[in-house]
């Protein structure tokens, strides 16, 4: 059983069949996504894609509009990401993290 988690019977069977153990936040995570996509349309919702994050979704949005990726711009990009979310993670602020071309 799940401990310090409120589900209902038949959810907590539908946890274990799939023997899935999954976090209250990625469920809630998953119900957001799901009830997002059936406000958008009026077919039946079968599959809730996951969104790319980071280095590959501003690459992606950068060959749509028609720019030029290169290797020097996707190291600036991953350098830049890590940087705002966490720039103690790079090499030159004393973190593990080394982003070049090697």
């Amino acid at each position: 059983m799940r401990q310090n988690m409120e589900i209902p019977r038949p959810q907590e069977s539908f946890f274990q069949d799939l023997k899935l153990n999954l976090g209250e936040s990625t469920v809630r995570t998953m119900k957001r996504k799901y009830l997002a996509a059936v406000r958008m349309t009026d077919r039946e919702i079968t599959v809730v894609e996951n969104e790319k994050r980071g280095v590959s979704k501003h690459i992606k949005l950068i060959r749509e509009a028609g720019g030029i990726v290169n290797s020097a711009i996707v190291i600036a990009t991953a350098r830049g990401i890590v940087k705002r979310k966490n720039k103690w993670n790079l090499a030159k602020h004393g973190g593990s993290l080394n982003i070049n071309k090697s």
